[in-house]
């Protein structure tokens, strides 16, 4: 069967569960109540009238019992409840306290007294119950313990990294390689880098370029109110990993407002100067260059930490029109961490007198060959003119250039303006003679906003939207002032995660959710230059050159070389998700169907940049004998060779399709045993260029030009 027909076929599948209305995934963000009802004989109670009501929002919800005494709530939102019992010749029991967390079953079984139903008998839940229903491993991470345990700021995000509490469960771990938090590449259950499955309010937050990267952009801390970990044996409606699944679920509001105003502040004004920081000072700034300037590139280092934010969370209520109270609920959250740390960096800028052609500083009496042109010795350091080359005995060799000066009418007038980039020395030393103090700001802006409504007792929706931004100067501190530092650049980081669901109980036995999400981040990663976004080719007399980095000088030399070129680009990944399912609890048997489809996007976008090499081969004395300067090449504009990378004409666009369906059925044999029975189907569509834009070389088809094998074969002609 072709892979266009086998395609074709799954989508017929998953169009034809849709019309059942058994579709599309049951990765909840909600928590599930079940139990069992018997008598004093033991005798199960059949069509007892079962009720609970969350005691923060009063949301109600109502079922009877099965055949089998069994009744269940299933995908109820997070949160304490009261549970009412109630059946003909029986008291009404009710218990009070109950929790409900995510993901999991909370187990309340009631024995029924004999009396009248207008008789209560009330029992007040102490704290979590026991997880009996299902043969999941893992566990919680609370709302108390979210707030009450310290968490450092950090990871790879800078935020407080809330992922950092997947570390309170057995069986993961964090070898600390990518950060010092050890989040970043994260393990659960022993499963591969980036190979677990991340939720956030029941949708997957992967991306096309790294997986399962949550922690730079998660959530705020302070939006979320649980998570849990599932570290083996996860359900079958849960899929896609190598490892566990991590689902974090937001913050909904309740009847009661609250809020809070909260700054974490640190500040460089109470640490103490590094260790090499004051023996550099001590080595620099002594006689007649002990100066204020001198001091201050050794100063104590900035680290300036500012983590400050405000939410609110409540009924929805508009004066005089309208009164949500155990209806509507809002929560919003907005957090924003500012961080500066600096360090100084430490380079070999031209010489006030190498600026001018002057390179006798760098002479030296080492002897390294010796000229076939007039049998003279060639110096370390020696710089010779490229326009005196001539061969002598088979071997090419150059006159020296008088003092070892270059003429100023010789300089090359790009070189003129090449130079005009470099900042003039910070001390009078030949090598490492510029210091530069240089900054590495962070700034993370993060707000969560979700609403939750009760349509009716049958009908209950919600949504959230969860956007971020991380900006940040990344990689190592720059070396040079703006724009030509060659190392370091700006990362632009934002997210947008959106979702909303529906709950409809058809009947007290039979409910079907629903979720659908979004997920778009744009890692935008631009060297100074590029994101001033200038012709800087033109501007220092290159021509034939495009593009919006500075040309990358590489000065074969002692010189620090100018611009950055690797950083140019802009990846953008959009994700769709849609989730559903239908649970039937009916006898002994509590079932579940549902599947789900994803629809990934990615495209790379780099923009060109151009690199010149100079080398000393230039300006050396004879081939194979030494001499000449890579800076003095510059100098003439005698490069020694050039690129041009990343010419496209188009950004390629590449697609994935991910489809699931999975059946679970959670069998009550007894009241004290329940079989979890699972079926899950899924497949991955390789990805693919959207237009059909790729190509790859065969050494087997036939060249069309020239009629001989080897050829490149473009995707659009190739054969399913």
């Amino acid at each position: 069967m072709s892979q266009k027909r086998r395609i074709w076929n799954s989508l017929a599948v998953l169009v034809m569960a849709l019309c059942l209305g058994a579709v599309i995934h049951a990765q909840t963000v909600h928590g599930t109540l079940a139990g069992v009802v018997s008598d004093g004989t033991g005798a199960m109670v059949v069509g007892a009238k079962v009720s609970i009501s969350n005691n923060q929002t009063g949301a109600a919800y109502s079922t009877v019992t099965t055949s089998a005494g069994v009744y269940r709530f299933e995908d109820i939102a997070l949160g304490r409840y009261t549970v009412t019992v109630g059946a003909a010749g029986f008291k009404t029991a009710v218990t009070k306290e109950v929790l409900v967390q995510i993901g999991t079953v909370s187990a309340v079984d009631f024995t029924l007294q004999p009396g009248e139903v207008a008789e209560q008998v009330t029992v007040t839940s102490e704290g979590p119950t026991l997880e009996t229903e299902s043969s999941d491993v893992g566990g919680i991470v609370t709302e108390r313990q979210i707030q009450k345990l310290p968490l450092a700021l950090g990871g790879v995000g800078a935020f407080r990294a809330n992922e950092a509490f997947v570390f309170l469960q057995p069986a993961t771990s964090g070898p600390g390689v990518a950060d010092n938090n050890g989040i970043f590449l994260s393990k659960v259950g022993g499963g591969q880098n980036f190979g677990n499955e991340v939720l956030i309010d029941g949708v997957a937050q992967e991306r096309s370029e790294n997986g399962s990267s949550y922690d730079e952009e998660a959530p705020s801390v302070e939006a979320l109110q649980e998570f849990k970990v599932t570290t083996s044996l996860p359900a079958s409606e849960f899929g896609r990993t190598t490892g566990g699944v991590e689902s974090f679920v937001t913050k909904s509001g309740t009847n009661s407002y609250h809020g809070t105003v909260y700054d974490i502040y640190r500040d460089q004004g109470l640490n103490a100067n590094s260790y090499f920081n004051n023996g550099w000072r001590a080595y620099y700034c002594q006689g007649t260059g002990d100066t204020p300037d001198c001091r201050k590139n050794w100063a104590v280092p900035t680290d300036h930490k500012n983590d400050y934010g405000v939410n609110l969370g409540g009924p929805v209520r508009i004066p005089h029109l309208y009164n949500g109270r155990d209806k509507s609920f809002f929560f919003f959250n907005w957090e924003q961490l500012k961080y500066t740390t600096s360090s100084p960096i430490t380079s070999t800028v031209p010489t006030a007198a190498e600026r001018g052609g002057d390179f006798s500083d760098r002479l030296t009496t080492t002897v390294v060959g010796t000229s076939p042109c007039d049998g003279s010795k060639i110096y370390s350091g020696q710089i010779f003119d490229p326009a005196t080359t001539k061969t002598v005995n088979g071997i090419e060799c150059r006159t020296a250039f008088a003092g070892n000066v270059i003429p100023a009418n010789r300089i090359s007038t790009v070189a003129k303006n090449l130079i005009a980039y470099y900042p003039p020395p910070t001390n009078s030393a030949v090598f490492s003679n510029y210091i530069q103090v240089s900054p590495v700001p962070i700034t993370n802006t993060a707000y969560e906003i979700r609403i939750d409504h009760s349509v009716n007792d049958k009908i209950k929706v919600w949504g959230s939207y969860s956007p971020r931004e991380n900006t940040r100067w990344s990689g190592a501190p720059a070396s040079l002032p703006s724009p030509v530092s060659p190392q370091g650049w700006w990362q632009d980081f934002i997210t947008h995660f959106f979702r909303t669901g529906m709950d409809y109980n058809i009947t007290p036995n039979v409910l079907n959710y629903f979720i659908l999400g979004t997920n778009r981040s744009n890692s935008k990663n631009y060297s100074q230059a590029a994101n001033i976004g200038k012709d800087w080719a033109s501007m220092v007399g290159l021509g034939n050159a495009g593009g919006n980095n500075f040309p990358g000088i590489v000065t074969g030399d002692a010189q620090v070389n100018l611009g950055n070129t690797g950083n140019d680009d802009d990846e953008v990944d959009n994700g769709f998700w849609l989730n559903d399912a239908i649970v039937w609890s009916h006898g002994h048997h509590n079932l579940k169907f549902g599947g789900e489809a994803h629809y990934q996007q990615f495209s790379h976008i780099v923009g060109r940049t151009e690199q010149i090499f100079f080398n000393a081969n230039e300006t050396a004395g004879a081939q194979g004998q030494g001499g000449g300067l890579g800076f003095a090449s510059l100098m003439l504009g005698v490069a020694e060779q050039g690129n041009t990378n990343n010419v496209t004409v188009k950004a390629p666009k590449w697609v994935s399709n991910y489809y699931a369906l999975f059946a679970q059925d959670d069998y009550k044999i007894t009241p004290n045993l329940t079989l979890n029975i699972g079926l899950r189907w899924d497949v991955e569509v390789p990805r693919k260029e959207a237009s059909s834009h790729t190509s790859n070389f065969s050494p087997t088809a036939i060249d069309p030009q020239y009629n001989i094998p080897g050829a490149l074969v473009f995707a659009d002609k190739c054969k399913s």
